[in-house]
């Protein structure tokens, strides 16, 4: 630059300045341009890669910058409604980036904090800029649940698990009825019953996600995200597709068959578990409730609706004898939709078909001659007493349902 010894106000000095070297009589004339990019044309501005994070995740910033030398260290503040210190992994709240090829990323680690708080909003800014963006936190990680130990009396108990709770049935005849509408989120329900005969129903139509099974305890796992864990598993009975305000009881399977209807084979003591099918969906009563007839003696001709005819036995010394109700002759029972259910009037034991088959005082034949079956029972105080069911010969039950209650 050349000072030409004038008073002329202010100068504008642009990007390149042109310069004069002299010397004294020895040295040539040199000459040159020198660009430089003034700081008032540097820019700066910040976005968020996403609109929304989950806790847990990385929350990411792109910095785009003009006129910024490669290299350049530039600090930033993190801020925002409800963001403190705890919401990000580590707990810094500042940092710095380096900027190369005008661009540079912020990267923020959100913490699971384990809380309940909302949605939170969290602003990255570059300190000594006006850049700055914003992007929301989804409150994905809450507080957990307080688990309260829930115990059952002596009596004959029902359960209906609605948080992780830990369920333990008394002395009674206990039911626990396992629903996606009262169980769900990151729970888990834990049921120990040794004491009794209890029952596990799962509600119909209901989906279980995934499930894995011990020899002796399972887990499954609800479409809703909740778990329920059964320990003492060989303990139970269970019913798939139960609801019982409909008046379905659902067949009655032991620990083995309701493993075996989820495709599993039990592994031995100490095994390692297997997985059940996944995504499978519990019956339902093919969409109507059953018509519930209670028999007596004497002959009955089934409905054109689904029913369930149900009879009462009793157990003495024992074996099994009927309960007051005498011989029974059902006429056009359909075994694709009709069931017969067992009331024992004794103890409200729950047997599976399998089990109610062999029991002492149980005799089930087929006739046929008459073409028939009949389920007899021992006589009581003289009297005796059974189903018979025409029209259909099937001494294996293998097309009619038999359950108890």
């Amino acid at each position: 630059m050349i000072s030409n010894s004038t008073l002329e106000g202010t100068d504008t000095i642009g990007s390149d300045v042109e310069f004069l070297q002299f010397s004294d009589g020895r040295a040539s004339l040199n000459s040159g341009v020198i660009s430089f990019i003034p700081e008032w044309t540097k820019t700066y501005s910040l976005a968020a890669n996403a609109a929304t994070y989950n806790e847990g995740s990385i929350a990411g910033f792109t910095l785009t910058t003009t006129g910024v030398v490669n290299g350049t260290a530039l600090s930033y503040v993190l801020s925002g409604t409800g963001i403190t210190a705890v919401d990000v992994t580590g707990g810094a709240l500042t940092g710095n980036v380096t900027v190369n090829n005008n661009a540079a990323t912020i990267t923020v680690a959100l913490a699971n904090d384990l809380t309940t708080e909302g949605v939170e909003m969290l602003t990255a800014s570059i300190r000594g800029t006006s850049a700055t963006a914003s992007t929301s936190i989804a409150d994905t990680s809450l507080t957990p649940a307080t688990s309260y130990t829930v115990p059952g009396t002596l009596g004959n108990d029902f359960f209906i698990p609605s948080a992780g709770n830990n369920y333990l049935g008394g002395g009674g005849n206990d039911t626990y009825i396992i629903s996606p509408h009262t169980l769900s989120g990151a729970v888990t329900a834990k049921i120990t019953d040794t004491e009794g005969a209890n029952v596990i129903q799962w509600v119909d139509g209901m989906t279980l996600a995934a499930s894995s099974f011990y020899n002796n305890a399972a887990q499954l796992t609800l479409s809703t995200g909740a778990k329920v864990q059964i320990l003492g598993a060989s303990k139970f009975h269970f019913q798939l597709g139960a609801n019982a305000p409909a008046g379905d009881t659902a067949t009655s399977q032991t620990y083995a068959e309701f493993a075996s209807t989820l495709g599993v084979i039990l592994p031995a003591a100490g095994g390692a578990p297997v997985s059940g099918t996944p995504n499978f969906v519990v019956p339902s009563s093919s969409g109507s409730a059953f018509t519930v007839v209670d028999l007596s003696s004497g002959t009955v001709t089934a409905s054109a609706a689904a029913e369930e005819f149900r009879y009462d036995f009793q157990i003495v010394g024992g074996r099994v004898t009927t309960g007051g109700d005498g011989a029974v002759t059902i006429h056009g029972f359909d075994a694709t939709q009709d069931k017969l259910v067992f009331v024992n009037t004794t103890n409200h034991t729950v047997y599976s078909e399998a089990e109610f088959k062999v029991l002492p005082g149980v005799s089930v034949a087929e006739n046929p001659f008459g073409n028939s079956t009949s389920i007899y029972f021992d006589p009581a105080s003289g009297v005796s007493g059974g189903v018979t069911l025409t029209g259909i010969v099937d001494a294996s039950l293998s097309l009619i349902v038999v359950e108890t209650m």
